[in-house]
């Protein structure tokens, strides 16, 4: 059995109290990095205008459309929802654009949303996002892409929201009748490099931003250790 006399409490007690201080350090950090983007203020400027051209596919086909931003000042990060006829169209990919896109796609229920954002604020007309649509459906069939939510945020260290306008119902997708494999694919090829290359660039992009944090949480660990490291009992 051991006894609560038997351990040095002094000791002891300062090291469960850096512990404890360590621990709380840490949450500060992550929760300041995590709530920052949602601390919002409504902002008064000019409204911008979400767009994308109507989009059509070929039967059996694939195709890329742009989600465009106009008229926008200081834009830092957005997250928008989608939604559409899931027996006429899929999305396949999204990618592309000077976001960093985290982008989560549910083809069964027809539902995407897509949140990013970017270090340095962007301005004017913006393309936000490259669409890879899929046509599932037969040719001469349509449905609506419609925005469920939008918000979009300033790039300051405390974001604004940005007011915008857009219809509910953003553009119709509508299947063609199907093309020959030479020209599916002469459509596809340009866009399939830009897409390989934007996901190379957030791969490092991430990468760096992870270790990033984990030399910043070494360094506060260390801070915190040094600072209340119990002195040693001098012996008499």
């Amino acid at each position: 059995m051991i006894f609560i006399s038997d351990i040095d409490n002094g000791s002891n007690r300062v090291e469960i109290m850096t512990y404890k201080k360590s621990c709380v350090y840490i949450k500060i950090f992550l929760l300041t990095f995590l709530l920052v983007p949602l601390i919002t203020v409504v902002n008064s400027g000019a409204s911008c205008i979400i767009s994308i051209e109507d989009v059509k596919i070929p039967e059996k086909s694939k195709t890329w459309d742009k989600l465009m931003i106009s008229e926008v000042t200081n834009l830092g990060s957005f997250s928008i929802n989608l939604s559409w006829n899931p027996s006429i169209v899929n999305i396949d990919k999204i990618s592309g654009s000077d976001f960093v896109l985290i982008p989560y796609i549910n083809n069964s229920i027809g539902f995407v949303n897509i949140t990013a954002y970017t270090i340095s604020a962007v301005n004017g007309n913006v393309d936000i996002a490259d669409i890879l649509f899929e046509a599932v459906g037969s040719s001469g069939s349509s449905c609506s892409l419609k925005i469920t939510h939008c918000q979009l945020y300033t790039a300051d260290p405390l974001p604004e929201v940005i007011d915008c306008s857009y219809n509910v119902n953003l553009t119709t997708i509508t299947i063609t009748e199907a093309v020959s494999d030479n020209n599916k694919n002469d459509t596809l090829t340009q866009y399939t490099v830009l897409s390989e290359t934007k996901e190379e660039e957030d791969n490092i992009f991430w990468y760096t931003i992870i270790l990033i944090m984990i030399i910043i949480l070494i360094i506060i660990g260390a801070v915190v250790g040094r600072k209340t490291k119990p002195k040693k009992k001098s012996k008499e």
